[in-house]
């Protein structure tokens, strides 16, 4: 094979390593950088179109910028 093509197949490697590259968060950072946390038990999920709806125990307890969904 061709000097190109090796060169080309060693690029392909270097991107699709470099894909996930991104260090895992602890859980103690993530809490802490976020607009807001809640603490509730999902009592269903549903697909409605290409998103996921979950339905809290307790959604008036939800506080910060975001607002529960009505029924």
């Amino acid at each position: 094979m061709s000097l190109i093509v090796y060169v080309a197949l060693l690029l392909g490697f270097v991107a699709s390593s470099k894909a996930c590259s991104c260090m895992p968060t602890h859980p103690q950072a993530s809490f802490c950088k976020a607009d807001f946390v809640i603490r509730t038990k999902v009592l269903s999920q549903e697909v409605q179109g290409d998103k996921l709806v979950y339905r809290p125990a307790n959604p008036e307890n939800i506080q910060g910028r975001i607002k529960p969904q009505p029924d």
